[in-house]
This record gives C-alpha cells, structure tokens and sequence, in this order.
C-alpha cells in the first residue's frame, strides 16, 4: 500500500480514486481489509485527498468555458434585410473604403437617417463577398468632459462598460509608425497584456474590476472579471451637425468619419446587441498602475454578412 501512498506528518496519504480504484472488482474486499488494517494499527484512517485540478494554461486566453457572459461572435453569418433603393435615397450619404483588422472589405456607401436607421450597399459589378466585422462610420469631431452617471446628457456617448465581454478596439502605435487596431474583448485585452508584457491585473478607466471567485469549491475561472463603473464617468460629446436637410428628407453629403453623430442619441447602439454597435478605442497605458483607457467611440458593424452587389441592406 506504501507503493500507491504519500506520507505527510507523519500519516499516510492517498488519492480519492486510488481508494475507489476497486469498488465492484473481485480485489475489493483485499483492499478494504487493507485500508482497515492500518485503522486499527495507527488509530487514524488514510487520509484521503479530492483530485488535483487540472494545471490552468495561463497563456491560452481567458476561461470561455464558464457560466459567464461571452465575447459576442463577430463572425457569425447574418442575413440582414434588403431594402428597395428608392426607400433610402438614390445618393448614399458617405461612400468610403472600410476596413477590419487587418483586411480590406471593399467599397462601402452608406446612408442613415434621423430615425436611427442605417443602411449600407457596395457598388454593382464587384463579386458577392462576405463582409466582416468593420469599422463603419466615427462620431465626428467632438470634446470629452466627465459626467454623472445617474444624469447622462443624450447627445454624448458614456465610456460605460458593461462586463468583460464588452467589445473594444485596442489601437497601438507601432515602432515603424504605423498604428494596428484589434477588436477584441476586456477580458482577452487583460490575458494579452498579461501575456505580452508580464503585467498581471489591468484597471479599467472610471470602474473597477474584480477577478471573479470560484463557485462552490470550484477554482476560478482565470482572467474574468466584474466590471463596476464608478459614479462619473467619460462621455463623448460630438460637435453639432447641422441635419436639416435630412430632417426633411433630403440628402447631404458626410463624411464617414462624421455620419455616426447623425446617430448620437439612438440609444439602441450602446449595446452591441445588434448588427451594428458603438465599440470603444482604447489604449492601454502601461505605467503604474496599469491602464485600459478611452480615446473615441466608432460605429462598428459587428457580424459577418453576405452582400451582394447593386443591393441596399439595412443593418440596424
């Protein structure tokens, strides 16, 4: 029995399934004789210990698998809905070239209304491709100032964290200039500055986050958090367009990097429920204590589409 036992002060020692090992087999009256015998030899049972956990691979992301609300999939098939031209306008309101991280996604004009609506199609006569999770349109120039949560102004856009599935757009700037954008969540941006640079806890600008505790005996899940915004908090206030002609229906001509403040007060946006959703840049500022901090919120389209070309399709 020694040969399957630890000794630790001085008692013995052995793993729950190695006890269990013989339950139902013919040696399984041997072995409890055994485990008896030393009983009543040493006044004191072998003391038995649960399985060892399972050693956490800290470099293979933040624990997904838990009952905790997941990253949204970005690369999900969406079908969004066609609409007839001459149900928008017949000029778009801003043609651009988009971009996801990385790649190009082709030709996009885009068309929103004071609804709330936006509406996007790509030239006829290009193949039918699917189009990724992009950038879509910025909120305008604009000026930040810190604000009440409890009495936010509508024509801003709060710095407001739900959890650690939130979406944001990471932005650095790199040594040969350039600046690389990764839209990825607050959990999976906290295990990449773990990972990168050896720093192990992140705050959040205007909230805290607390790693979350293990249920019931179980270990906690690594690099989740609670997220909790403090009571004032970063907002966004785009300059004043001046929309009066599509108040009344007519069209104007915006550049993509403005259209989004047509859209500041649709509330639906916030959520990135949608196909279509405000995610924040940010930056991550390493000097103690390290710090996930906001630069600008961008109207993101978030899921992958099928779009054919000639046809107008509404995304939110």
């Amino acid at each position: 029995m020694l040969k399957v036992c630890s000794l630790v002060g001085g008692k013995l020692r052995m793993m729950q399934a190695v006890a269990n090992k013989f339950d139902g087999t013919p040696q399984e009256e041997s072995w409890a004789f055994l485990l008896n015998d030393h009983t009543s030899k040493f006044g004191h049972p072998v003391a038995l210990d649960a399985a060892a956990a399972a050693p956490v691979d800290l470099q293979s992301g933040p624990d997904f698998s838990c009952d905790l609300e997941n990253p949204k999939n970005v690369t999900a098939l969406v079908a969004p809905a066609t609409v007839a031209l001459s149900g928008v306008e017949d000029k778009p309101h801003s043609n651009w070239r988009g971009c996801s991280p990385g790649k190009r996604v082709g030709s996009l004009s885009l068309w929103v209304d004071t609804a709330g609506k936006i509406f996007l199609s790509v030239p006829a006569g290009t193949q039918l491709y699917i189009l990724g999770a992009c950038e879509l349109a910025g909120f305008n120039t604009g000026s930040f100032a810190k604000a009440d949560r409890a009495a936010l102004p509508a024509a801003a856009i709060a710095w407001l964290i739900q959890n650690d599935a939130t979406l944001l757009v990471h932005v650095e700037k790199l040594a040969d200039g350039t600046v690389k954008k990764t839209l990825t969540s607050v959990a999976q941006l906290v295990h990449s500055v773990f990972v990168r640079w050896g720093i192990p806890m992140v705050g959040l600008d205007c909230h805290t986050m607390v790693p979350v505790a293990g249920a019931d005996g179980q270990p906690a899940p690594h690099f989740r958090f609670t997220v909790a915004p403090s009571s004032h908090v970063h907002i966004f206030k785009p300059d004043e367009l001046h929309v009066d002609k599509l108040k009344d229906g007519g069209h104007m001509a915006l550049k993509h990097g403005e259209l989004g403040a047509v859209l500041v007060e649709n509330q639906g946006l916030r959520s990135q429920a949608g196909l279509c959703g405000v995610v924040w840049e940010v930056e991550v500022d390493r000097s103690p204590p390290c710090m996930i901090k906001p630069l600008k919120p961008k109207l993101w389209l978030l899921g992958a589409a099928q779009v054919e070309p000639g046809l107008v399709y509404e995304v939110f």
